[in-house]
């Protein structure tokens, strides 16, 4: 069997969608089915590459949205050559549906969360509007296909936007518990409580909540120290967080920490007394899996996803979403409660044993196979 993956993002660019693809295409490859990636050139980028069995082809794009044009021809070429097509992410299901009528073969698509009008409420005119138009124009082409959507919130919000339920099937990613596990030796000092954020500081993230709560924390714990483990993309949103940390005079207590290499995570996880998760909107959260995998208490907001991950007094405590008093509650509690922080601590590991890279890559060939038939 040969797949087609088409997506806007992928590997060296980091991200969730990169990281559930990098490690599906591997999985999927080591299940015998040959793997063909077309997605954006970044710089210092091959053009076309063999990387662990999968055919990498990489197109250069002006911007995002350009890419499901500039990959058209492309995408039908390469779709000729292949049984079935994967379309993903915002480009990604923007390019095949583009193309759809020229390249004849099935397609199947994995929808990570559906905005909707966040767009229009977090972003700012005209990119609000372009995104906005753009899903809902892509998802008005997927509505009849094979989808897969990555969390049961994912698929709640397909089936609400006119999706059959009969089409669309919850594969949850994984986590590298190789990798991410109670094993993981401190990488940092651990003299003050530790609070922890990684990941890029996008829109729907809410580090803006989270350092707004750290004055409350505070006022609680003194001692209390915030590490920022942020991307520096987007740019703009970068630069709000540094100025807002420096607005609310938090520079003693915030740290900034640069992007480290995945190896390197789960000791800086570790490091941490609690992992804060404060998204607005989620498909799939990461960093609170493998947070709780590490065995750190993850506090996070109770939307998307997010509660499918942390259980509410059993690995984490849920928070409401774009409060910065609910966020700061529930991290002075895990703080302040060595009992409580040791048995959220002990069940993490346990919460995550369901979400494996294996299981993940042969729920998508029966998919596959569902769908030649």
């Amino acid at each position: 069997m040969k797949v087609l993956f088409v997506l806007d993002y992928f590997p060296p660019h980091v991200g969730g969608a990169e990281t559930l693809f990098d490690n599906m295409t591997r999985e999927l490859s080591r299940l015998g089915v040959g793997v063909t990636i077309l997605t954006q050139r970044l710089p210092n980028t091959k053009a076309f590459e063999i990387s662990q069995d999968r055919r990498i082809h990489r197109i250069y794009s002006p911007v995002r949205h350009a890419f499901a044009v500039v990959a058209a021809k492309k995408c039908i070429r390469l779709a000729n050559n292949s049984d079935i097509v994967h379309a993903a992410t915002l480009g990604g299901l923007a390019a095949v549906a583009l193309v759809e009528k020229f390249i004849k073969k099935p397609v199947v698509a994995t929808i990570f969360e559906v905005w909707g009008g966040l767009f229009l409420k977090l972003q700012k005119p005209p990119m609000s509007v372009i995104n906005y138009v753009t899903e809902s124009a892509s998802l008005d082409k997927y509505k009849k296909r094979f989808c897969v959507a990555i969390s049961r919130a994912t698929k709640n919000a397909l089936v609400k936007n006119g999706f059959d339920e009969k089409k669309v099937s919850v594969v949850y990613p994984g986590v590298d518990i190789n990798l991410f596990n109670r094993n993981a030796k401190l990488s940092l000092r651990k003299k003050k409580p530790t609070i922890l954020f990684l990941g890029r500081p996008g829109v729907a993230k809410g580090i803006n909540y989270l350092i707004k709560a750290m004055p409350m924390v505070k006022a609680a714990l003194p001692e209390a120290r915030l590490l920022l483990l942020l991307s520096k993309n987007p740019a703009g949103e970068y630069k709000k967080t540094v100025s807002l940390v420096a607005k609310l005079n938090l520079s003693d207590s915030v740290e900034f920490l640069d992007p480290r290499p995945v190896k390197q995570l789960p000791g800086i996880i570790k490091s941490a007394d609690v992992c804060v998760v404060p998204s607005v909107s989620e498909g799939f959260g990461f960093s609170a899996a493998e947070a709780a995998a590490c065995g750190t208490p993850v506090v996070a907001s109770n939307t998307g996803s997010l509660p499918e991950i942390v259980k509410n007094g059993y690995n984490g405590l849920l928070s409401e979403p774009a409060n910065p008093g609910s966020i700061a509650k529930n991290v002075i509690k895990v703080l302040s409660d060595k009992n409580l922080r040791r048995r959220l601590s002990l069940n993490g590991p346990r919460s995550v044993k369901t979400f494996r890279w294996d299981k993940a890559a042969k729920e998508y060939l029966k998919i596959y196979k569902s769908v030649l038939k």
